[in-house]
């Protein structure tokens, strides 16, 4: 399993920027390495180099401005626009955010919600990252955990097929059918009521891991060729299940994982630090509504299941679609 880092860039406001088009991506962004040596000082309207122009009084520092240089270039580092426009760019929002505070727009409630909504997002993900940044991130570290998770992860594949049916007592039926000869497929195809049946039932190559575990733990019991002796039962129905294969998997080098281990430290580093603050706190859930679920399963497959009372999540063993 990789897991892969979403790097979120805000858009930001460029009204002029198709201006920029008409010159190279290679001649932009030369524009925008010397922006500040050379461009922008012809922009200076003060004698203090840190301030490159003024709008009603207020200053647009250098600082600001390569904050926004930089944005750009994540933006499209092969076109990343044009050092005068992008000072243009800067000027247009500040005078719209003297003109939004000057007409209240601040005040207005649906405002002020959605400020509050981006200043605390802003807090809680600048507090996450700094607990991250913290975590020891060495060799020794990963390694450590690597070998904590290869040692708990079964390597191993299985091959089966499976017949869905409603009641134990028909299970068991079948159960008696199969054991009297009859072939495995084509009873699958005429009993099951799961979509895998119209294939005999036939479920690939898959890991124990990703069914239901009542499912996987059974397969783990089970011999090659063998059909289960007793029907199984999950949320979804009885299980009559024929293990026909299995085969070892290669664990991933440390090399390979480096990567998805340092994301598993930073995880269990935040939901520690998330359990931490929620043990010292005093937490009281009112009016919590309960929808309509008391005829669903507990829990449907591939769902997360959240305890509101500590904040942990359950992510159960995700079944494969043909269970369904």
């Amino acid at each position: 399993m990789k897991v892969q880092k979403k790097v979120i860039v805000s858009v930001l406001f460029s009204s002029l920027a198709l201006a920029a088009c008409q010159q190279k991506p290679a001649e932009k962004t030369e524009q925008i390495k010397s922006a500040t040596d050379t461009t922008l000082k012809k922009e200076t309207t003060t004698s203090d180099e840190d301030i490159i122009a003024t709008v009603n009084g207020k200053n647009i520092s250098r600082d600001d401005f390569q904050k926004l240089v930089q944005q750009k270039m994540l933006q499209n580092p092969a076109d990343p626009g044009d050092p005068a426009l992008i000072l243009n760019e800067m000027i247009n929002r500040k005078l719209l955010l003297e003109a939004a505070l000057a007409e209240g727009i601040d005040k207005k409630p649906e405002v002020k919600d959605q400020i509050e909504f981006s200043t605390n997002n802003i807090l809680v993900n600048a507090l996450v990252n700094e607990k991250v940044g913290q975590l020891d991130t060495s060799d020794a570290a990963l390694k450590a955990e690597y070998d904590e998770q290869i040692k708990n992860i079964a390597l191993k594949e299985y091959k089966a097929r499976h017949i869905l049916v409603n009641s134990e007592e028909e299970a068991t039926a079948i159960i008696k059918e199969l054991a009297d000869g009859k072939d495995f497929a084509a009873v699958a195809k005429e009993k099951s009521i799961g979509p895998s049946g119209k294939n005999g039932g036939d479920l690939g190559w898959f890991e124990a891991r990703a069914m239901v575990p009542e499912f996987g733990e059974a397969l783990k019991t089970m011999q090659k060729g063998e059909v289960s002796k007793a029907p199984v039962k999950t949320q979804f129905g009885w299980h009559i299940i024929k293990l026909e294969d299995t085969r070892d998997l290669e664990a991933p080098s440390f090399e390979e994982s480096k990567a998805q281990i340092q994301t598993i430290l930073a995880n269990k580093a935040v939901q520690d630090y998330m359990q931490s603050l929620r043990d010292n706190a005093t937490i009281d859930i009112k009016n919590l509504k309960q929808e309509a679920t008391a005829d669903k399963p507990a829990t449907q497959a591939g769902e997360n299941k959240t305890d509101a009372s500590t904040g942990k999540t359950e992510t159960p063993e995700k079944a494969p679609k043909n269970f369904q």
